[in-house]
């Protein structure tokens, strides 16, 4: 099979394909997974919707003592579901949305064959120019046991909350993960090599950060350096 295209955009923001297609150009999108990639339905977008009941209980316990008390809890398995209602079916409702521009999807993992030419499942597609956004995925440690750890995505389809959890690195992710984890009732550590947390902020804004954290009760642990995982209740962030 050959597919012939103007433009071929390879995991890109969706709306650039469409303004693209609107432009008079065919267009085909290739993704691996399902439409609009990790963003939508494996990053910030499903991260927003568990974000969302931890941060009002944050805004709660301001609270507490002048009005309110600590009656309120977060429901993991019903946020959960929740997540699930809104954002699976995403994948196949932005596929509607870009079939209406006349953009074809094409599942599958693309390997450059040529400057003009791609295989998609043993398919082969030309083009005059390729638009690429490979995206991010999890990075697994160079650490002994470093299968035994889960990612971002993991939790961000964890059926229960764990009881403990360690988040490895004090990154903006590891950060709001540890966070949330912390108001569904997981007893939360967040280990990182550096001599503090969120690196490449404001060091005075930071440490006011690990303050208020800490006085929920997570952990920090600073300066560690890891030399092997034993347990799997352990999010590398």
């Amino acid at each position: 099979m050959l597919g012939r295209y103007e433009f071929l955009r390879l995991i890109i923001a969706w709306h650039g394909a469409q303004e693209l297609a609107r432009a008079g150009k065919r267009v085909a999108l290739i993704e691996q997974e399902k439409v609009s990639g990790t963003r939508t339905n494996f990053g910030c977008n499903a991260k927003i919707l568990l974000d969302g009941p931890a941060e009002l209980l944050h805004h709660l316990h301001n609270y507490h003592g002048i009005g309110m008390n600590d009656a309120v809890n977060l429901v993991w398995p019903e946020l959960m579901a929740y997540k699930h209602q809104v954002i699976d079916p995403m994948d196949e409702a932005m596929a509607k949305i870009l079939a209406v521009d006349g953009i074809d999807v094409i599942f599958g993992h693309a390997s450059f064959v040529g400057a003009h030419t791609i295989t998609v499942n043993d398919d082969m597609y030309t083009a005059d120019d390729f638009v690429l956004a490979k995206g991010q995925r999890p990075a697994k440690l160079p650490v002994t046991g470093t299968e035994l750890t889960h990612d971002s995505r993991d939790f961000l389809d964890l059926p229960e909350i764990p009881k403990s959890m360690i988040m490895i690195r004090a990154g903006f992710i590891g950060m709001e993960f540890a966070s949330i984890a912390q108001a569904a009732g997981s007893d939360v550590t967040i280990v990182e090599y550096a001599d503090r947390a969120l690196a490449k902020f404001d060091a005075d804004y930071t440490n006011r950060v690990v303050e208020l954290m800490t006085a929920k009760g997570i952990k920090f642990a600073f300066i560690m350096q890891l030399n092997r995982f034993h347990k799997t209740v352990i999010f590398s962030a």
